[in-house]
Order: structure tokens, then sequence, then C-alpha cells
């Protein structure tokens, strides 16, 4: 994840029901026989907790700060990354 480091940054999934959790893990242990990625799998896959939504201006914070340096150096091109692979 680049320059963020720490337990803030960690990836999970959040599964919305007992189906969505199991599914999640069998693609991560799917994944992980193939040996798609040269690093292990760390997401973490658990049930959702109790989720609090962002204050408003957290909202669709790139689409209104899209010129902000985090934006434009990390975000931005990890979008860009993602269109392209689901572009194949």
């Amino acid at each position: 994840q680049g320059n963020d480091v720490g337990t803030q940054y960690r990836s999970v999934i959040y599964a919305l029901s007992e189906q969505q959790l199991q599914t999640a893990k069998e693609l991560v242990r799917e994944l992980e026989a193939q040996r798609h990625f040269s690093d292990p799998i760390v997401t973490e896959v658990i049930m959702a907790p109790v989720f609090y939504p962002a204050e408003d201006y957290h909202q669709n914070y790139y689409r209104n700060h899209p010129f902000q340096g985090y934006c434009m150096a990390v975000v931005g091109p990890k979008g860009i990354a993602w269109l392209l692979l689901d572009l194949r």
C-alpha cells in the first residue's frame, strides 16, 4: 500500500452475511492456492461491525478534491489501474 503503513491502513473485507463471509474466505484460499500473488494475502475477512457513515465533508472526497496531493498521487493512479484491469 505504498507509504500507508499501520493497522489503520490494513485491507479488510466486511461481510454482511455468513454466505458473503464464506465466499470471500474461499476466494482468498483459491488465490493463495493459485499463487496468483508473490506475497501472502493479508486481507482480513470478518463480519461487518456496526458502521457509522462519516461526516458530510468526507463524502465523495475524491470527487470533490481531485487535485489534492494524495488524490493525485495515490487515489487517481489506483483508480486508473483498476479501470484498466476491469477492461481486460
